[in-house]
This record gives structure tokens, C-alpha cells and sequence, in this order.
């Protein structure tokens, strides 16, 4: 239980704090505004080594027992007794998508959760129904498992009494499903072509059917869609932001894959820091395709990144995808899809001419001092972006920048050294190291799906080889990918990656030998997506000098049963030295 007091100075310790800090020209002494007392994880001792910080202006000025913390304890210190607790550094998500859950909440209808597709289109019939004056429809939460054939059609929505658009995006951000209303203000027809890196989907009558993988639904449908304001995202980032650091998190990179809104949304963090209102630490990462202004647009992001940057945001990445994802059937495969043997997925810079295209964005990116940030999920998507790192690295003109790779699904065993050699940070999902992948979105059908697309033996031979990654000496760093993954509770997801399954109890384990220790999470999820950001000077660890994050949880996870790590509960979370939440 936390005890908090403002502490009563007596006369001995004011002699001692005297002694310690003030001088006889009334200089200001080293009294701190705050010391916490409770056991903190720190790399070198574990959860026993430190039992006290002492927190001046936001910054760690002591860490180390309680009983040398009382010397820096005035008349106006406040104390924070924790000391039946446990506290770990702030928690940093290196690659999320809290911009997309946001908008989520404020979209007229959901579909998590429905069991098929006739209960999608009853909660969206029900809301048009209620709302039939809205001039467009937006929603969210789909998967392609709640769907005979494993893909919505525009002849679902067609049924529905309304003339007007509708733009429903899939819960993993890859796909949209639209009405024909939508396809009609579009101009999409059968002649319509993919756009690189993208599918349209069609009928077997060769006319589209309504659905759009990835740049697809960006590069066609998305500019229809009607965006929100740098008011609206202003609202809705700082409610979602809470959500966050309620969670224990208090940095994360928030990755802006939504061409048509990137710069609104970084106008409103900007906003929301100079306005001391941004609580958390926030990066951004810029999504760059594969297109004739590939370069031009990444100096856009540059200028953009210089105008914005503050004292908790910075712009400071290019996102560059190699590939969509495996239950959509555009994740780049080395070896076709299983229910499908002549297709190998979706290389979204295919060719010569895209290669190449990529490796000159991708090496201006860090000539201009960014951040090559890889989205990689098929075994040929990721050797790929590691060719990409490859060139890159011999021809920048900044060959030290931390680029990195996410998601890193499948992957060929002759790429693992690569890491370590490109000094490529691996981003790993510990979330997503399990078979049982209906469990995550609490649909029966998602497991199949994965099943379906890969083979159980890939799934369950060749899935998130991050310990591999990890045992050659490369980093390894954290990532949720929220809300493509729904449960991102930071507990949740070091439990699964620690015993490579959903249940721990009963679940099947997906490459048991590639599971990774708690402290190794830990520091994944401090230390080293610290450095991912470039903030490991600033956080990631619990030492003098650097800035007071910490999360105060209620069980000691490095003693605890593996079963029993996501039971742990968040207590309070420090931000800058300052409460920013509390149970």
C-alpha cells in the first residue's frame, strides 16, 4: 500500500542536509522534490538493489538505500512509501499504432468480436438504421476469419438501406471492406489495377468486390474517407495516451501508416507538447510507399520532423513496408501459401526499378539523420529490408543510425547473424509468440486462418525467432503493433513471450527454445527500445541522471510463476518525477 506524507525535517537532519548542501551565500541545498521509496529493478541488482530514489526537476538524483536517501530529504520533499512494491523502469512501446485506436474510438460502429459476418452487418444496418442523415459511414474491427471464403464483399453491404459510402477497416490496419456506393466515389472498376504493393480484390466475375489490401485501400480509397482536425486528434491522442501510461508505459513510438492524415496527426502531438500537455514520451515514425515521390517524401518528413520536434515528440522515423501480413495472404513468402500455391504474398517494392527505388529512400532517410524503420512479416519480406539495411549501410553518408526491423514473423536461419552485423534492432512482438491465434481477437475462427495461410509446421517450427536474434549479440527491443494486436497489457505479452504461448497452462508453445527470459524482456522493454528511440541517454533505466520514469506494479515478475506474470497490476506510474496515473 503507498503511503504518502510531506516530511517533517528534524533539527539533526536539517544539520545534515545543511552539511551536504547549503553554503554560507544561501546557495540552494540538495534537498529533493521527491523520494520514493520501494524495490527497484534495477539491470545490475535486480529487484533488491535499490530501495530509494530521490527525484529533483523531473530528473533521478539518487538511487540506493533508504537509508542514504534521507539526506536528501528537506522540509518540502514529499515521500512516496512503496515499499511493499515493486518499481521498473517506465515501459516503451517501440512500434504501436495508438493514432489508429484513437480514431477507433470516435468511428461510428465496431465490429470486434462478431462471430461472422451476418452479425458484422447487424451492427452496422442497426447504426445506419439510428443514423440514416450521416453522409458517410465509417467503422472498424473486422477480421477476414469472420467471412466464408475469408473476405468481405461489397454484395454484404449492398443489402443495407443506404445510398450512402461505407469504409470499414479491418482490425490488423491491412484492409478495408467498402460498399459499392464507396467503390462508385472512388471510380473503381474491374479495370482498376493494383497499385504497388497493394491487391484489389475481385469477384470471379473479374468486377471488385470491395475489398483493399494495403496501399490499395491508402492510395485508393483512403482519400475519400473524411478526415478529422488537429482539434479531434488532439482530444482523442491525450484520452488514448492515459490509456497507455495507466498501463505502465510511458514512451512509445507511434507508427503513422495513414498517408492522408500523418501530418494532421503530427501537428496535434506537436500541439499537445508545446502545450505541456504530453504527458508520455512520443516518437513518430512517417510510412513512406512505394511511389515516383518516394524521396521527395522523405524530405517532407525531414522538414517536418525539424519543425516539430520537442521536449517529449519527436518525428524522427520512416517507416518502409517490405510486405502486408500472412492472414491477408500478402506477407512475402520464400515458399508459396499453403492454400494457395501460386502465391507468394505481396513484395510492396517489387521489381528492379521498386528495389532500387527503396534503397535510395531508405539511404537518403539516414542521410538526412532518420530513422529506416522495416516492416517485415514473410521470410522474403524480411531478407529484403535486411538487403535494404545492407545497402544502405554501405552507402549513407550516416552508416551509424539505429535502423530497425518489426514484426520479423518468419525468417529464413541465414538471416539471423544479419542483425548483428547490419547492427539492425530487432522489434520484436512478444505478443504475437503463440499458435492459438483466436484467442487474441476471441474469434474461433483466426486460429484456422493461420493454420490455413501457413501450415501448422510453420507455425509452429518457424514463428518469432527472437531468442535466435537476441544469442548472437543484436538488439532486441519491444513492440505491441497496437491495436492490430488488441491486448497490449505489457504483463500480457512478456508472460507470452517468456512461456511461447497464450495459456500457459494448457496452451500449445510455439518453439519453446525461443523463449526469452524476464529480465530479457525487461530490458527489451526498457533499456533497449530506449535506445531504438534515441532516449537512452533520458529513460530506460533506473539511475542518477536520468529522467524519473517508473511504474510501481504490485508483484515482483522476475520471482513470479511464469503462469502469474500477466496478473500483475499497475500501481502508479511516474512520468518526469510526477504521478501520471494512480490506482
Amino acid at each position: 500500500m503507498k503511503k504518502k506524507v510531506i516530511s517533517i525535517i528534524t533539527g539533526l537532519m536539517m544539520v545534515a542536509t545543511m552539511s551536504l548542501g547549503l553554503t554560507s551565500c544561501g546557495q540552494a541545498d540538495d534537498s529533493a522534490d521527491s523520494v520514493i521509496y520501494s524495490n527497484f529493478y534495477t539491470e545490475e541488482g535486480g529487484s533488491d538493489g535499490v530501495e530509494a530514489v530521490a527525484v529533483k526537476d523531473g530528473v533521478i538524483t539518487f538511487a540506493g538505500s533508504k537509508e542514504d536517501a534521507e539526506a536528501f530529504i528537506g522540509d518540502s520533499t514529499e515521500t512516496v512509501d512503496y515499499s511493499d512494491a515493486y518499481a521498473l523502469p517506465g515501459l516503451i512501446d517501440g512500434h504501436c499504432h495508438t493514432y489508429v485506436a484513437a480514431e477507433n474510438t470516435i468511428s461510428d460502429f465496431q465490429m470486434n468480436g462478431a462471430k461472422d459476418q451476418n452479425e458484422c452487418v447487424q451492427r452496422i444496418e442497426k447504426f445506419i438504421k439510428e443514423n440514416p442523415d450521416k453522409d458517410f459511414y465509417i467503422g472498424s474491427g473486422w477480421l477476414d476469419s469472420m467471412f466464408e471464403n475469408d473476405m468481405p464483399t461489397a454484395e454484404l453491404l449492398d443489402k443495407i438501406d443506404t445510398d450512402k459510402p461505407i469504409y470499414l477497416k479491418s482490425e490488423d490496419c491491412h484492409s478495408c471492406w467498402t460498399n459499392t456506393a464507396m467503390m462508385k466515389l472512388c471510380e473503381i472498376t474491374k479495370d482498376t489495377p493494383d497499385p504497388a504493393g497493394g491487391v484489389v480484390e475481385h469477384y470471379a466475375n473479374g468486377e471488385p468486390a470491395g475489398c483493399f489490401r494495403d496501399t490499395a485501400m491508402d492510395l485508393l480509397i483512403k482519400p475519400h474517407v473524411p478526415t478529422y482536425t488537429v482539434d479531434q486528434y488532439k482530444d482523442i491522442l491525450d484520452k488514448q495516451m492515459n490509456k497507455y501510461i495507466a498501463m505502465g508505459y510511458t514512451a512509445y513510438n507511434d507508427v503513422l501508416i495513414d498517408v492522408t492524415s500523418a501530418d494532421t496527426i503530427v501537428e496535434a502531438y506537436h500541439q499537445l507538447d508545446q502545450e505541456g500537455k504530453l504527458k508520455a514520451y512520443v516518437t513518430c515514425t512517417y510510412v513512406v510507399n512505394n511511389d515516383e515521390n518516394a524521396e521527395e517524401n522523405v524530405k517532407h518528413i525531414k522538414e517536418l520532423a525539424d519543425s516539430t520536434k520537442g521536449e517529449h515528440f519527436d518525428l524522427n522515423g520512416v517507416k518502409f513496408f517490405m510486405d502486408g501480413i500472412t492472414e491477408s495472404c500478402t506477407s512475402y513468402l520464400e515458399k508459396p501459401y499453403k492454400n494457395d500455391k501460386e502465391n507468394y504474398g505481396v513484395d510492396r517494392w517489387a521489381g528492379e526499378e521498386g528495389t532500387q527505388r527503396l534503397y535510395d529512400a531508405a539511404t537518403l532517410c539516414n542521410d538526412l539523420g532518420l530513422i529506416a524503420h522495416f516492416h517485415a512479416i514473410g521470410d522474403a519480406g524480411v531478407k529484403k529490408g535486411l538487403d535494404a539495411a545492407e545497402y544502405v549501410k554501405a552507402h549513407t553518408e550516416n552508416p551509424d543510425i539505429r535502423n530497425a526491423m518489426t514484426h520479423i514473423e518468419l525468417m529464413d536461419v541465414s538471416d539471423i547473424p544479419r542483425f548483428k552485423e547490419l547492427d539492425m534492432i530487432a522489434s520484436c512482438d512478444f505478443g504475437w509468440c503463440y499458435t492459438d491465434c483466436g484467442a487474441m481477437y476471441d474469434d474461433p475462427n483466426y486460429e484456422n486462418i493461420e493454420f490455413k495461410n501457413l501450415g501448422e509446421d510453420r507455425v509452429f517450427t518457424e514463428e518469432m525467432r527472437y531468442k535466435s536474434i537476441l544469442d548472437t549479440g543484436a538488439k532486441v527491443a519491444f513492440a505491441t503493433d497496437f491495436p492490430a494486436t488488441p491486448n497490449v497489457d505489457p504483463f500480457f505479452c512478456m508472460e507470452i513471450g517468456n512461456t511461447r504461448t497464450y495459456d500457459s497452462v494448457k496452451g500449445s508453445e510455439c518453439i519453446p527454445e525461443e523463449a526469452l527470459s524476464v529480465p530479457e524482456e525487461l530490458k527489451a522493454m526498457t533499456e533497449t527500445t530506449a535506445y531504438q528511440l534515441y532516449r537512452e541517454n533520458d529513460f530506460g533505466a533506473i539511475k542518477e541522471g536520468m529522467k524519473a520514469n517508473f511504474v510501481i506494479v504490485d508483484q515482483d515478475v522476475t520471482t513470479v510463476k511464469p503462469a502469474k506474470i500477466s496478473d500483475t497490476k499497475v500501481m502508479e506510474t511516474f512520468i518526469d518525477g510526477v504521478s501520471a496515473y494512480a490506482k
